[in-house]
């Protein structure tokens, strides 16, 4: 049976500026608290990969190597912190209202954080999933190895 490979950096287009601002980031650590995270995510849906993985290779009648079902399964979940990502979430939008309410805007913060939702919540959403990814690909030796 073929082993399928999922390469999730293609899969997602990831701009090579933005994945090299995600590697910066991570190696100046701003991705710690990520990267934790992400090693507990793994560890507590141990058996919920093997399932998804048995469930693709059943599906699609192809093997998946371990790796590309992790990278699967992260694709498809979006998260995998839902409080730290509604934190960081939460605080780039308040940037924004701060960047408005210095260039003299009068919305009251609720709105600028309405606004900010529908135009740019979704763009961070797919931000967000693609600094897990890499974070997963920068570390999968040691995250492949929760998984055994």
């Amino acid at each position: 049976m073929e082993t399928a490979v999922f390469e999730p950096e293609a899969a997602l287009r990831v701009p090579l500026d933005e994945l090299a601002q995600i590697r910066a980031d991570y190696a100046a650590g701003k991705h710690a608290e990520l990267a934790g995270s992400l090693r507990c995510y793994l560890q507590m849906n141990h058996d919920k990969i093997y399932a998804f993985k048995r469930e693709l290779e059943c599906r699609e009648g192809k093997l998946f190597s371990l790796e590309t079902a992790v990278r699967l399964f992260i694709f498809d979940k979006r998260t995998v912190d839902p409080k730290l990502d509604a934190r960081a979430q939460l605080e780039e939008a308040a940037k924004e209202a701060w960047i408005r309410h210095e260039k003299g805007s009068k919305e009251t913060y609720e709105e600028i954080i309405r606004d900010w939702n529908k135009n740019y919540a979704g763009a961070w959403r797919l931000h967000r999933t693609r600094e897990i990814l890499s974070v997963f690909n920068m570390r999968k030796e040691e995250y492949l190895r929760v998984l055994e």
